[in-house]
């Protein structure tokens, strides 16, 4: 029994302690659950701020490498982009083209299209003797402009294509000069000519020749108005001398010839045929005391058979080369 109590004793004791034992366990339990909680909690986060921080880091080092090679990407095509901008930079500044005649030619001031000259300028050409002052199409000279030769010549006028072509003044060094009109560089339509003789045309011109109607004075005072073919009179004309002679019809070759009148300061006068400036044919030579001889003409003389006529009268006579024969 004693053994009994004493074990009773002692297992209720020992059950006590458990049982306190127990009851402590379980109220530290939560607080040493909680402290380590709290530990955890505490741990991670820092490990998350550690991480977050590390890939912060990483961003930003990702960041700074995408940036530089952006700035670097960027400063390779502004680069390239400069790299393709010089030559057209090298381009423009490139001669403008002037269209060569007879020289060749550089632009001195003006607008370039395309290359070309183009608008108002002026140019040189390469050896410094000719100069040109007007406008440009196209490289060429084309509109109004004034265009010097070396040697004293001067155009000033009009231009297509880089002829002289249009209204225009050509003077030359010698005094000569023409005022008129031009296709492709030469005298053609109306103008007028003045030559250093002191002679001077105005009329029609054709491929630089007189050839239409027109006027030519000559420096002594002589002068013709009528037809010319080809830079000669041909056709109708009348030629007036200096000293008052005078002749009206048909001329060839800048001669009188075919029919016309031709009469002369002391009043006689030949109405006829006429061949190489002389009388040739069948004609009437009226003197200046009013007889006149109508018959045949060689050479300029009486040849051949014919009349004279005067104071009512009607004489046959016979001619050789202007030696008469018979009555």
């Amino acid at each position: 029994m004693y053994f009994f109590k004493n074990f009773v004793v002692f297992f209720l004791s020992m059950m006590l302690m458990v049982g306190c034992a127990g009851g402590g366990m379980e109220k530290q339990t939560p607080v040493m659950s909680g402290k380590t909680t709290v530990d955890k909690t505490s741990s991670t986060s820092t490990e998350q701020k550690r991480t977050a921080k590390k890939k912060s880091t990483r961003l930003e080092s990702t960041k700074a490498k995408k940036s530089i090679a952006k700035k670097t990407t960027t400063k390779k095509i502004i680069a390239k982009k400069s790299v393709a901008k010089k030559p057209a930079t090298v381009a423009a500044k490139q001669p403008c083209k002037i269209v060569d005649d007879v020289v060749e030619w550089v632009l001195v001031k003006g607008d370039c299209i395309n290359g070309f000259a183009a608008g108002k300028g002026e140019a040189r050409s390469v050896d410094s003797k000719r100069y040109y002052n007007g406008h440009f199409v196209k490289g060429e000279f084309s509109g109004q402009g004034t265009y010097t030769w070396g040697n004293g010549t001067r155009y000033t006028g009009n231009f297509r294509k880089g002829n002289k072509h249009g209204v225009g003044t050509l003077q030359y060094p010698d005094g000569s000069s023409y005022n008129g009109e031009l296709v492709n560089n030469a005298y053609h339509g109306h103008g007028t000519y003045n030559g250093a003789d002191k002679s001077r045309y105005t009329g029609q011109f054709k491929s630089g020749q007189y050839h239409g109607k027109g006027e030519f004075h000559w420096g002594n005072g002589n002068r013709y108005i009528g037809e010319f073919r080809n830079g000669i009179m041909s056709g109708q004309g009348h030629f007036i001398r200096a000293n008052g002679e005078e002749y009206i019809g048909e001329f060839e070759n800048n001669e009188m010839n075919g029919e016309g009148a031709h009469t002369w300061p002391n009043g006689e006068k030949y109405t006829g045929s006429f061949k190489n400036n002389k009388m040739h044919g069948r004609g009437v030579y009226t003197n200046a005391d009013g007889t006149s001889y109508s018959g045949e003409f060689s050479k300029g003389n009486k040849h051949g058979r014919g009349k004279l006529v005067g104071d009512g009268q009607e004489i046959e006579q016979r001619w050789n080369n202007g030696k008469k024969i018979s009555d």
